[in-house]
């Protein structure tokens, strides 16, 4: 992924927008351990100048050659719910949390992974 935050948006919506054109959503949610139609986005540090972007379920199980495996590090999570997250967007959300909860909180931001929990509404045909 690029450092540059526009081209990371852009890469994303790209990455959202061909997984929705194919079966990929339907073979990660074959996978998945939760019997529910959410996909996770997960935004993961790779290295101090590169992130990655998954498309993600949880599963333990054998991961197919085209799909890759994205492990989380036990950690404190902070979690929020957003319920119009169309709305505003996902960016407008994370700047609240750096800007008027993280500096009050005591916490430090730790740089380890963000991660979105979404629900495809049954958007995929042939969804469980």
């Amino acid at each position: 992924m690029y450092e540059d935050y526009n081209e990371n948006k852009g890469y994303i919506s790209k990455l959202w927008e061909n997984s929705r054109n194919a079966r990929k959503l339907i073979n990660l949610l074959s996978l998945s351990q939760e019997q529910s139609d959410f996909v996770y986005g997960i935004t993961s540090f790779l290295s101090d100048d590169w992130l990655g972007y998954y498309i993600a379920v949880p599963a333990d199980c054998s991961v197919p050659k085209n799909m890759a495996v994205c492990e989380l590090p036990a950690a404190k999570w902070t979690v929020f719910e957003v319920s119009d997250i169309a709305r505003s967007g996902s960016d407008y959300f994370f700047n609240l949390f750096c800007s008027q909860w993280l500096p009050f909180s005591g916490y430090d931001y730790a740089e380890i992974a963000e991660i979105e929990k979404l629900s495809l509404n049954g958007e995929i045909e042939g969804n469980r």
